[in-house]
């Protein structure tokens, strides 16, 4: 929320590829959209809820189909929402299962000693789609491009069968976060077919790291 509209981010596909566009909305009923923000190919941006260093700031995936270089996250900064520069890497896959693809997914949190992200990664596996499972990065408050933990493995993987068959097999992909204090209440696509939400408490995941 930016004064008094919600603001989000939605990827935009057409012959030139996938492109990140934003809209706007004040009531949920009717929106505006403000345009492409991160050209092809680049997708996965997710906003965070407060400026950092009087700027915002945005995670997104650039190039996901790079070959000759391990898939990352970038940060970048805007003064306007619109208009975005300061691009850094800050996380790389390392582990197998976020070795094909790796980008954000929920908007980054608040938490006693920074930001949580929980964020998703996919294996890469030849002439076909891997597995998109999840995990999470605790981020320098004032610094968010600086690592500070985390998760080794996957905090979730696709499991159930609403998560394993659909129209993409074995996707658990987050993408909406409610804080309720010691609850996380996290909503993912299951399978490119399904909503599910799942819960966590937030000191165990953050002791987890």
């Amino acid at each position: 929320r930016v004064a008094d509209r919600y603001y989000f981010t939605y990827v935009a596909v057409s012959k030139h590829g996938a492109c990140t566009a934003l809209a706007s909305t004040k009531d949920f009923k009717t929106f505006d959209r403000h345009g492409i923000v991160f050209a092809a190919e680049n997708k996965d941006v997710v906003l965070f809820p407060s400026k950092i260093g009087g700027q915002y700031a945005a995670f997104h995936r650039p190039s996901p189909a790079m070959l000759f270089a391990p898939p990352e996250m970038w940060i970048a900064y805007s003064p306007d929402l619109l208009y975005w520069g300061r691009h850094e890497p800050f996380h790389g896959g390392s582990s197998e299962w976020e070795m094909g693809r790796i980008g954000g997914g929920c908007p980054p949190i608040q938490v006693e000693g920074g930001w949580l992200e929980i964020y998703h990664g996919n294996e890469r596996t030849p002439g076909g789609v891997g597995a998109y499972s999840s995990g999470a990065l605790l981020l320098d408050f004032a610094n968010p491009q600086r690592v500070l933990r985390r998760s080794t493995s996957p905090i979730m993987m696709p499991e159930a069968d609403f998560e394993r068959t659909g129209f993409v097999n074995n996707v658990v992909f987050p993408t909406g976060i409610i804080d309720r204090g010691d609850i996380l209440q996290v909503y993912y696509g299951a399978a490119d077919t399904n909503v599910g939400v799942v819960e966590w408490s937030k000191r165990e995941l953050l002791e987890s790291l």
